[in-house]
């Protein structure tokens, strides 16, 4: 499972909204099926995946309360294990709002929950037409290639996304994550590190940083990151 993470361009979270300014997201992550990256949750539930909704600089029309009504079905049809049947309502939100950057991201993530990655990678390059520069959804489909087997392909959309936010740490928690996976060890210990800088007390990326020092056989650089978790777990409590 991919660590909470927060950086100067993550912000709290936000339950849906008829606000004109489109609604913030949580940090809470889900895994991928099948690997060990993951992508935040969508408004205050943490089941659907989604993204922090990118700001542009004209908003869309504002949602519906009718829509709002339906994207609660959909959480709600999803919390029941009803995977198709929420997609079924995203759907028909975003044929309300093909223009509504949150509206489109949403069923992306659906289908990325459901193991349509190709689907999903599609979803996302739709809501980039629509907002070209939204990092969160750079990283999306960056995680949803890796999960296709497109891990070449993952860690250049990645570096498209630090180039334009170089503060945004789940861009190196995610290309962390790839690394790994290829047994990239050095790399994977520069993009933790570098997540770690943005976010200090982020425990699950303290973790994977000690996993990678285990690996390597760096035993005393790790002893000093599950102390850093210790301290941190301390100081929260």
């Amino acid at each position: 499972e991919l660590p909470n993470s927060s950086s100067s361009s993550s912000s709290s979270s936000a339950s849906f909204s008829s606000s004109s300014s489109l609604p913030i997201t949580s940090s809470l992550v889900f895994p991928l099926p099948g690997n060990s990256m993951g992508l935040r949750s969508f408004s205050s539930s943490p089941h659907l995946l989604s993204l922090e909704a990118p700001r542009v600089a004209t908003p869309p029309a504002n949602l519906t309360k009718k829509d709002i009504l339906m994207l609660d079905r959909a959480s709600a049809s999803e919390k029941k294990g009803d995977l198709a049947g929420a997609l079924k309502i995203l759907k028909e939100v975003e044929s309300s709002n093909p223009q509504h950057p949150r509206a489109v991201t949403l069923v992306a993530d659906c289908l990325q929950k459901l193991g349509h990655f190709e689907k999903a990678i599609a979803q996302y390059q739709k809501t980039l037409t629509i907002v070209p520069d939204s990092v969160p959804t750079l990283v999306a489909m960056a995680a949803c290639q890796q999960a296709n087997g497109q891990s070449d392909a993952a860690l250049e959309i990645l570096s498209q996304a630090a180039a334009l936010d170089s503060h945004y740490a789940p861009i190196f928690i995610t290309r962390g994550r790839i690394y790994r996976s290829l047994q990239k060890y050095d790399q994977a210990a520069a993009d933790f590190d570098a997540a770690i800088v943005i976010n200090p007390k982020d425990i699950d990326t303290l973790l994977a940083l000690a996993n990678i020092f285990d690996l390597q056989g760096r035993f005393k650089e790790s002893v000093q990151c599950y102390e850093k978790v210790l301290k941190v777990t301390h100081t929260s409590l």
